[in-house]
């Protein structure tokens, strides 16, 4: 595991979603580039290069098995940017499965239509997703003894 400082960009923040926020800071840091941020299937692979990015709050994968869900990502390494924004902790594939089993819950997706036109539905599936209220001083220390 490592850490990254992310650099500021030099336009207003354009996505009001954190994950989009944070995967646009990334490839911004990492790239040098402006890259709108994905809307891809979670193993599609990565959002930055072959890094998956993730943020407080962040739906993990469908489902409960994050080990089968990495096993079948592309994606070879994952960043957790945390929720000011500044920092990113990048992880190997054990490490964030280590990750995801302390600090993931199970939950549900929405069952609401994604759009104002009912194109299309979550389903209300069963995924594993972040809480904002996991990033406290416990997560820190977590990421931080692993550097």
């Amino acid at each position: 595991m490592y850490k990254i400082t992310l650099k500021e960009m030099p336009w207003e923040r354009e996505y009001a979603n954190n994950g989009q926020h944070a995967q646009q800071k990334a490839a911004y840091t990492l790239l040098g580039v402006y890259q709108k941020a994905d809307n891809k299937p979670f193993y599609a692979g990565g959002d930055v290069g072959t890094m998956q990015v993730k943020s407080a709050r962040a739906s993990i994968c469908k489902g409960t098995d994050i080990r089968a869900h990495v096993k079948a990502d592309s994606a070879t390494c994952y960043g957790y940017v945390i929720k000011d924004f500044k920092t990113m902790y990048v992880m190997t594939p054990e490490e964030y499965i280590e990750f995801i089993d302390k600090y993931a819950y199970v939950g549900r997706d929405s069952s609401k239509a994604r759009s104002a036109s009912g194109g299309g539905s979550n389903g209300g599936g069963v995924k594993l997703a972040l809480k904002t209220c996991a990033e406290n001083a416990e997560m820190y220390r977590w990421f931080e003894g692993r550097l």
